[in-house]
């Protein structure tokens, strides 16, 4: 079929101790405060290598979330190490935020701030950009929730088969890449899609 370009924004890394973990929480503290200027209901970070059930995914969190509400979304199983509140997001899965929850994340801070304060997070999480999320969205106060439907971690070919028919609703899968990702999304197709959804929640 016809493939339809979507518009992209480039958002540049930070050239911190020429380090490239530290480059990706820079680029993503950046994409969070310039997302948080937008009036849209929602944000979902997910990486390159995921297949996203668009429709899924925004029926799920316009029904079942409201983005009036502070809240953050994603699989927070993952820790950096002991000791140390680094408990947050497998990012694989991808992480959402409400529009409430992500203007609460960055309050009144300037970019500058706004990075630095990150940055500071994410080095003492071992430069996880996705555990430093979620202790961020912890100290806002924001809920950070476990979101069904999101598989962060490679399945196999018999677990994707079971996901996709088991009667749930499927996300995001993570680790799919080239003809992998045809390949899903003609199983989406044939599985059939469902209707999609508008939010109609007020501002706050």
């Amino acid at each position: 079929g016809r493939l339809m370009a979507l518009e992209t924004v480039s958002i540049s890394g930070c050239d911190w101790a020429n380090q490239q973990a530290f480059s990706q929480c820079c680029k993503t503290a950046r994409m969070m405060w310039y997302a948080a200027t937008e009036p849209s209901d929602w944000t979902y970070l997910v990486d390159d290598d995921a297949y996203v059930f668009t429709d899924h995914l925004q029926k799920t969190l316009c029904m079942k979330y409201s983005p009036a509400t502070s809240v953050a979304l994603g699989e927070p199983a993952c820790v950096a190490k002991e000791g140390f509140d680094c408990q947050g997001f497998c990012g694989g899965g991808g992480v959402g935020f409400s529009r409430q929850g992500l203007r609460k994340l960055v309050e009144d801070r300037t970019l500058e701030q706004f990075i630095e304060e990150f940055m500071l997070i994410c080095k003492s999480c071992d430069h996880w950009d996705d555990l430093s999320m979620a202790v961020l969205a912890r100290r806002r106060g924001l809920l950070v929730e476990k979101l069904r439907g999101i598989r962060p971690f490679k399945q196999k070919p018999e677990e994707k088969l079971l996901h996709a028919t088991d009667g749930s609703l499927p996300l995001v899968w993570h680790y799919i890449r080239g003809k992998e990702m045809v390949a899903v999304h003609h199983v989406h197709k044939m599985l059939g899609e469902t209707l999609t959804w508008r939010c109609a929640m007020s501002d706050v």
